[in-house]
């Protein structure tokens, strides 16, 4: 994995630790799941208009499942 550093305002950070709390989660996997989903939606709208398109997606999510 590589490591990254995100800034969050207070207001928010409070937001992504109660909802990674519900989810039974940390924050930082949390905020991975939400990157693969934006990911994986942005992937979905290009299929849409490209078939032929590569789908290099599936890759990313074997690996964070492995991880989890």
């Amino acid at each position: 994995m590589r490591a990254t550093t995100i800034r969050f305002t207070p207001e928010l950070w409070a937001l992504l630790q109660r909802e990674a709390t519900r989810e039974g989660v940390s924050v930082a996997q949390y905020v991975r799941d939400a990157a693969l989903f934006r990911v994986a939606y942005s992937a979905g709208i290009r299929r849409e208009q490209d078939p032929e398109t590569s789908d290099p997606v599936a890759a990313a999510v074997s690996a964070s499942a492995a991880t989890h």
